[in-house]
């Protein structure tokens, strides 16, 4: 299935097609390739006069259709039309599938699906990505990530050690819009540090993941599965707004420590320190969590958690709701489990 760079590839070499499927994780690379077709049609990224942007949640697939056949402005034939949140628009996706057969010539439309929901529903199969010809902006191969994390870092006028990008990718999860959320953030620290040369180093990535602080991931997770209501919306609240962690990489961290206590087993109490740091030992300070945390853990219902932790990601990535009441509320349930 064909990547950005493959999109990035045949615009600039001027091969535009009609109708772009695409499959992604965030908006970051679906904002990147309505900025590049921008650049390429209208001569300027920043040119808005027929850029047109619409979601799934917010309009059909027949007004979808409408705007690309019609309303073009007196100063350019050729309009771009980038709709988000597309998986809403499924149940009439061949409205969209008959369109895509005989396009306006002078529209470029871009239609955005959410991967993880299309899947999560069984809409994703060999015939929807036959029809469709999706290209898939959700991940990228490893060293071409690392490339891409140097480079951005580059454009905020920084440079990174590999050990820090190893620490960023160890910490902050891959969502785009995150990951260049954090960046920049970073970056902007050495506007108050007048430091120089601008190196971010494993010291800085680990300052800014929030460990530094008053609390940290591994209290929450203690007052959660201490069932301790009153003490784990405390952290989670020092969390967010002291130490201002990323909802979806605090989600990440929290989806972390339950799946290293589902595998951690039910023989887990009677095994050797040994045999568990041989066998556990790449899981560092988790493994103190799992010891310590033990008799809470062995009762718990982890179905029920991990059905509250997925809805909680996808209502993250497509809810209207503030994420840290998303987050306050995921607290509040698996503090009740």
């Amino acid at each position: 299935m064909p990547e950005y760079s493959d999109f990035v590839k045949k615009v600039t070499a001027g091969k535009i097609d009609p109708v772009y499927n695409i499959l992604i994780s965030d908006g970051y690379f679906f904002n990147k390739a309505g900025e590049l077709l921008k650049e390429k049609i209208f001569g300027s990224a920043k040119n808005n006069e027929n850029f047109f942007q619409r979601y799934g949640d917010e309009t059909n697939a027949d007004e979808i259709v409408d705007l690309c056949k019609n309303f073009s402005s007196l100063f350019t034939t050729h309009k771009i039309v980038l709709v988000k949140k597309c998986e809403k628009l499924w149940k009439n996706i061949d409205v969209l599938k008959e369109y895509s057969k005989n396009p306006d010539p002078d529209t470029t439309l871009l239609l955005g699906f959410d991967k993880e929901i299309l899947v999560e529903k069984k809409l994703f199969d060999k015939k929807a990505e036959k029809e469709l010809k999706f290209y898939d902006f959700t991940d990228m191969p490893d060293e071409q990530y690392r490339q891409w994390i140097k480079d951005l870092v580059s454009q905020n006028g920084c440079s990174i050690e590999e050990s820090a990008i190893d620490e960023l990718i160890n910490t902050v999860p891959r969502y785009f819009d995150l990951v260049s959320t954090e960046i920049s953030k970073i970056c902007n620290y050495f506007e108050f540090e007048s430091a120089e040369p601008k190196v971010i180093t494993s010291a800085i990535i680990l300052k800014f993941t929030g460990y530094d602080a008053e609390y940290s991931p591994y209290d929450l997770m203690s007052a959660i599965i201490k069932n301790d209501h009153r003490r784990a919306l405390d952290i989670l609240n020092n969390l967010l707004n002291v130490s201002r962690i990323n909802e979806l990489y605090l989600l990440s961290t929290i989806s972390g420590y339950y799946m290293d206590m589902l595998a951690s087993g039910k023989n887990f109490d009677s095994a050797g320190k040994n045999e568990l740091y041989t066998k556990f030992k790449i899981w560092g300070e988790r493994l103190k969590f799992i010891q310590s945390h033990y008799k809470y853990i062995k009762n718990k219902d982890f179905s029920t958690a991990f059905g509250k932790l997925m809805e909680t990601d996808v209502k993250l990535k497509s809810s209207q709701i503030e994420p840290a009441v998303l987050m306050t509320t995921l607290v509040q349930e698996l503090t009740n489990i």
